[in-house]
């Protein structure tokens, strides 16, 4: 988290605008909270979102390259909410996961 801070002070001392470096990250303001101006954020509150936004990236990478690399791919119903929204995944890269 440190880092980020540096890295974001580094960028707003040379100029840069929140909005800018969010863009920067692929961060539109369809993924900003409703009804906020990001260049108005402290600069720990951003450091957070680009932190948080960099983990769910390399989270969704990670999970893409195991369905890229899975043979077969299970989804069953899992205890959640009414809509069935929730699944559990289980990934099958062989003969031997099935062991």
């Amino acid at each position: 988290m440190s880092y980020c801070v540096e890295f974001l002070r580094g960028r707003l001392a040379r100029g840069v605008r929140p909005s800018e470096v969010l863009a920067e990250f692929g961060i539109d303001e369809g993924h900003w909270p409703a009804g906020e101006d990001c260049d108005e954020w402290a600069i720990d509150r951003l450091a957070r979102f680009v932190a948080d936004w960099v983990a769910t990236c390399r989270e969704q990478a990670a999970i893409a390259e195991e369905f890229a690399a899975a043979e077969y791919v299970a989804l069953t119903p899992a205890f959640g909410d009414c809509t069935g929204r929730f699944v559990d995944v289980a990934f099958s890269h062989g003969p031997e996961d099935d062991a």
